[in-house]
């Protein structure tokens, strides 16, 4: 097996978290981003608040029942 196909199988939820951190802060940020240049500084805190909280990661037929169990 090849180092790399190792370290993804291996390590998928890790990467999958990485994926979901960036994805949900980039989003927040965007959207917090739109909140303050419309001066709703309230829903700007909100998106902020929201994009931090920490994102939970499933694999799927790890973490999560196969369809149809």
């Amino acid at each position: 097996m090849r180092p790399w196909a190792s370290l993804c199988s291996s390590g998928a939820t890790t990467w999958l978290y990485i994926a979901e951190r960036t994805s949900k802060s980039l989003s927040g940020a965007a959207e917090a981003t739109g909140h303050y240049i419309e001066g709703d500084l309230t829903l700007a805190a909100n998106a902020q608040r929201e994009a931090a909280k920490e994102p939970k990661v499933e694999l799927p037929g790890v973490d999560s029942p196969t369809e149809g169990q």
